[in-house]
């Protein structure tokens, strides 16, 4: 008899709850591949910024779930964030980072994801999952108002310029 973990509204079962927690680093893997491209097209801070509301939306699909293929897709779309995520956040910290500080601050982000899961551990042991889901949907909010006041990485932006420049250039012909 498989066991029934219990929930608020629904049951869930011990293979739904096995989905529940794979499918964050599956779509994680996806977000990975997903987010070369859009660092290349959007650019890193743009990127990075553009996860921030899917981020939330996700929080709070768990949040306010009424049955599990809710939860399946809150957690879906958290794990595909966190692959763009993982990427962008270290190309952002490379590029926009003064040389002698990289090694130290390229430190952050694996830091403070870790400091995040302990504080997933520490609050969920005080409170309800569908709180806990609550209280890491706000998190998107501050990190969208901080990122928006932040500049783009100096590499990139030199790349569109010199892309601009040269579909600008009379008689040169771009490839």
């Amino acid at each position: 008899m498989a066991r029934k973990f219990k929930s608020v509204l629904f049951q869930i079962s011990a293979h739904e709850a096995s989905w529940i927690g794979s499918l964050m680093p599956l779509a994680a893997l996806v977000g990975g591949f997903v987010g070369g491209t859009l660092l290349e097209a959007l650019g890193r801070k743009t990127t990075i910024i553009c996860t921030a509301v899917p981020l939330l939306v996700a929080g709070l699909l768990v949040t306010f779930a009424q049955d599990v293929y809710t939860i399946y897709a809150g957690r879906g779309i958290t794990g595909f964030c966190i692959g763009i995520l993982s990427l962008a956040a270290p190309v952002y910290l490379a590029e926009a980072i003064h040389p002698e500080v990289r090694g130290t601050l390229g430190l952050v982000p694996t830091s403070l994801g870790n400091v995040g899961i302990m504080m997933c551990y520490i609050l969920g042991f005080w409170l309800d999952w569908s709180h806990l889901s609550l209280a890491g949907a706000v998190l998107p909010l501050p990190f969208l108002i901080l990122m928006c006041m932040i500049p783009e990485t100096p590499r990139f932006e030199n790349c569109q310029k010199c892309l601009i420049f040269t579909v600008k250039i009379p008689g040169v012909q771009t490839s």
